[in-house]
């Protein structure tokens, strides 16, 4: 199984996917590449998943066509200290993962503050630790 960070993954995350074989498109030398081309890419160098943060990437694509899967990871920000605690609902989902599928991993903190309004201010955060990730929820789409 070979994983690709898209360009707005931070580079960093690759260290917690030890047990796979990560790539990133900096590395890869496909900056700037559309996501048409760089999935046609992929498939090109036998990469099998893409690790991303946009959300928009499925409604752009015809991601069942293309043969990959794509992970979507949706936090906060694409701060590393933002998405690092999606990683265990991730490894989970590699395992079981096939090709065309798209999956969000979602933090629910940030889900509940968006329809929430009135709470927006207040920083669920300090839960995560004590739910041991009962606010992650993973969506496929």
């Amino acid at each position: 199984m070979r994983i690709l960070l898209d360009e707005c993954v931070p580079r960093p995350l690759r260290r917690e996917l030890t047990h796979y074989e990560v790539r990133t498109v900096v590395e890869m030398g496909w900056s700037g590449k559309k996501n048409g081309e760089l999935l046609q890419l992929m498939i090109q160098e036998s990469f099998t998943i893409l690790l991303t943060t946009d959300q928009n990437l499925r409604y752009q694509q015809n991601l069942q066509q293309a043969g990959v899967a794509v992970v979507v990871l949706v936090a906060s920000s694409n701060r590393l200290p933002d998405l690092l605690p999606l990683i265990p609902s991730v490894g989970s989902i590699l395992a079981m993962i096939a090709p065309g599928v798209v999956i969000e991993i979602k933090d629910l903190c940030r889900v509940l503050a968006l329809k929430h309004p009135f709470q927006a201010s207040f920083n669920l955060g300090f839960l995560k630790p004590l739910l041991n990730y009962s606010l992650y929820s993973v969506e496929v789409l």
